[in-house]
């Protein structure tokens, strides 16, 4: 095979943005820390750390202006040894079909089926599974983040299984890792040391089951007056959580701590006793279900897409019995009186399974094939 040249198309360059950036940032730095010759286009400033960047415009760049900008990546992509792996479908759309070139699609979520599930425009959702199935039918190779996700490939977009690779999303386990002391994590983010503290990181909208946590949290809290559940995140239902806190009379202890940024929120899995992912629907695997456990930090998570793949062979015991309010609750309180894994057992298992050099050599792997079906 020819030196393989990887471009690889993502959203933005911010990795303190949602999943699919944090992941573009981590597989970037992972495919750096490998010697691969990687090149990375995305909105927005890169990083430093970032050896090649092409930046496509600022973060607020208009739609059009967008789509014009990845269009103009397709004269490099005909060099000779390129492949271009991308990271939102609508994005790999301007670069899509391209003869001779293998493309690698990463699928980070059902786009259309996301949107269906906000409420969105029917003619909206029907574009947008138009774009996905024009991008996805044409990849050479799709990486899905867990075996749920590939069955939403395969079954709803038609993708033949043997075209999808199961390849879990990774974690920095040098930024994400245990505080050498709880309290002191606490306090310099000015979380009271003395509490049972709940962290749930979640973008505040609906399929993330918020409005379930809040009311399971609410059984349990009189008999755990010492708990706290700190919600962390922004998005459209910030007020109709605190109305809802208000409402079952848990104000004082459910806390919307607004956004965390990427340099606090290490700190805050560590000053966390346990985390919870409290999803309703299409969870492919949970990037923050790792960035808590390097933390040392235990994580609930719902029976919900690729959760359960994240955290069973650590402990079955951290998947919830399902998503509604009793199996939250059930949850919380079995947590809360104690029998979770240790801080070092759960930083363990993200460090040894999950760390991005190690997902990063399976990508590889994966873009090398691709390459070598395209060449035949």
């Amino acid at each position: 095979m020819k030196h393989l040249r990887i471009l690889e198309v993502g959203m933005h360059f911010d990795p303190s943005g949602g999943g699919a950036d944090r992941y573009f940032s981590g597989l970037l730095g992972g495919l750096q820390d490998l010697g691969a010759d990687v090149s990375a286009a995305a909105f927005g400033l890169p990083g430093p750390e970032i050896a090649s960047a092409l930046p496509l415009g600022g973060a607020m760049t208009g739609l059009l202006a967008r789509l014009q900008a990845i269009r103009r990546l397709r004269p490099a992509l005909r060099e000779p040894g390129r492949l271009v792996a991308t990271h939102f479908a609508l994005y790999a759309l301007p670069l899509s079909p391209l003869r001779h070139v293998p493309h690698v699609v990463h699928f980070h979520g059902p786009w259309a089926g996301e949107s269906a599930r906000e409420g969105q425009n029917a003619l909206v959702i029907a574009a947008k599974r138009w774009v996905e199935r024009q991008v996805y039918g044409s990849a050479t190779r799709l990486v899905a983040l867990s075996t749920a996700f590939r069955d939403i490939l395969c079954s709803e977009y038609g993708v033949p299984e043997h075209r999808v690779c199961v390849i879990p999303g990774g974690v920095d386990i040098s930024r994400f890792r245990p505080a050498e002391n709880q309290t002191a994590a606490r306090l310099q983010i000015n979380w009271p040391p003395e509490k049972k503290i709940i962290l749930c990181v979640r973008r505040l909208v609906n399929r993330m089951g918020l409005e379930n946590l809040v009311a399971a949290f609410a059984q349990i809290a009189p008999r755990h007056p010492d708990a706290l559940l700190h919600v962390a995140g922004r998005g459209p239902l910030a007020e109709e959580l605190r109305a809802q806190a208000t409402a079952l009379g848990v104000s004082d202890q459910v806390r919307l701590v607004g956004f965390l940024s990427d340099h606090d929120l290490p700190t805050a899995y560590a000053a966390a006793d346990f985390s919870i992912v409290p999803s309703g629907a299409l969870e492919g695997f949970g990037l923050i279900t790792l960035e808590s456990l390097a933390c040392g930090t235990p994580v609930l998570v719902t029976p919900v897409g690729g959760l359960p793949e994240a955290v069973s062979a650590l402990d079955p015991g951290l998947v919830l019995k399902g998503c509604d309010v009793e199996a939250l609750a059930e949850g919380l309180a079995r947590a809360l009186a104690g029998g979770l894994p240790s801080s070092h057992a759960c930083r363990e298992y993200a460090a040894n399974g999950f760390a991005w050099p190690q997902i990063a050599r399976r990508v590889l792997a994966v873009y090398e094939e691709a390459a070598n079906d395209s060449s035949r």
